[in-house]
């Protein structure tokens, strides 16, 4: 379970099961992960470092766009005339 707000001062990592009763009151509204298990699942610390340094999860990989094959294929005949 994951809560966000604006703020990023602090982040909390409740360990209860309850969420209610792992968290105080004011700390409600900031942004929190919820890790009930002794161990830290893989995801659960990607998106804590993912948070941490303010970056997205990376995308999936797609096809290289034509116009940086047409210029990888031009700089191998280049090459190859030289």
């Amino acid at each position: 379970m994951m809560t966000n707000v604006a703020s990023n001062k602090y982040i909390c990592i409740v360990r209860e099961e309850e969420f209610d009763k792992g968290i105080p009151l004011y700390a409600r509204t900031r942004y929190s992960l919820q890790w009930t298990k002794p161990e830290i699942l893989e995801e659960d610390f990607r998106e804590l470092l993912f948070y941490l340094f303010d970056c997205d999860i990376a995308p999936e990989l797609g096809e290289i766009p034509l116009y940086i094959r047409e210029k990888l294929e031009n700089a191998e005949e280049v090459c190859r005339t030289e």
